[in-house]
């Protein structure tokens, strides 16, 4: 299950990293595809067409989803896609699983939690969610970007239209773990969740110097060997961060609700589109696909995607 607030870039995110699993996965041992006609055909008409249409290098924002009350049948419709040759089956066998993918209204998860109420089943049923943030709609954020930048000068890629709409971390863990006791679940819930902050190419400058995360701003890490040891780094340097810009009310929360989490931050139009929209000068990076990776891992749908480290 994919949430968050409206314009956090959930869509765009499913469009680059599945996209980047099909094309990549049979160098790790998977391939992924769609499951049937109509995922095929919405996957096509409403992610990579938008996305990747005309050879866009790089991929460019989609369409967000509709809201329950305009196209219910879109909202409340899985993406299915088949997962071949993972985790291997007895004696080694490869195996098929089944990923069935929720791409939520962001609009219905803003302004009508009594929707997300009414169908808490499908959030219940879930087994990870991906919770997905656009840090520039903190305020503190925005204002740190802006004394960046200077009095007079813009900051690039900083949408002004949502200047009135800021999100309270706190109320965003409070809402979803509001949607799972309506559904009978007890606390702790055991879903895995990936919080993951995007736009990182805007918000990403604010970052401390000579952490992963100004690496991954600056030019994409690109030549940074991903590791679980990274990994951690970057979910320990988005807590320090989060700390800085709003309190640790979301991090009690997130913990107290969600205690298997993790970090992770992203930018699905590659580093630099806030500037170069047309043409960013680093792509996306090896990361892109860690979120939902991690979530298909959790699940023994992947294998993980490297050793443990000892």
């Amino acid at each position: 299950m994919l949430m968050g607030p409206a314009g956090a870039g959930k869509s765009t995110y499913l469009a680059v990293a599945l996209t980047e699993l099909e094309k990549h996965g049979n160098r790790q041992g998977f391939l992924l595809d769609p499951a049937d006609e109509s995922t095929r055909n919405r996957f096509s008409s409403r992610y990579t067409e938008p996305a990747y249409g005309l050879d866009q290098i790089p991929p460019s924002r989609t369409p967000p989803t509709p809201s329950y009350q305009e196209k219910p049948e879109v909202s409340l419709s899985p993406l299915m896609f088949r997962i071949r040759g993972t985790a291997g089956g007895p004696e080694g066998k490869s195996r098929t699983s089944w990923l069935s993918l929720f791409d939520s209204a962001g609009i219905d998860w803003e302004q009508r939690r009594d929707l997300w109420a009414e169908n808490a089943g499908f959030l219940e049923r879930s087994n990870g969610i991906m919770l997905m943030i656009d840090p520039t709609r903190i305020v503190t954020v925005r204002e740190e970007l802006r004394r960046r930048a200077g009095r007079y000068q813009t900051v690039p890629g900083l949408d002004e239209r949502i200047e009135r709409r800021p999100i309270h971390l706190a109320d965003e863990v409070r809402g979803l773990g509001m949607v799972m006791e309506r559904a009978s679940r007890k606390l702790p819930f055991d879903q895995p969740v990936a919080v993951v902050l995007s736009k990182l190419d805007i918000w990403g400058q604010v970052a401390e110097p000579g952490t992963v995360l100004a690496e991954m701003a600056d030019h994409g890490a690109i030549d940074l060997p991903w590791t679980e040891a990274i990994e951690m780094r970057v979910h320990e340097e988005i807590e320090a961060l989060l700390v800085r810009w709003t309190g640790e009310a979301f991090l009690q929360q997130l913990e107290h609700k969600f205690p298997k989490h993790r970090f992770f931050a992203i930018s699905a139009l590659g580093i630099g589109a806030a500037v170069y929209p047309t043409s960013a000068p680093h792509p996306a990076g090896p990361w892109i696909t860690r979120p939902l990776r991690w979530l298909l891992e959790n699940q023994g749908l992947l294998l993980p995607e490297w050793a443990p480290e000892k």
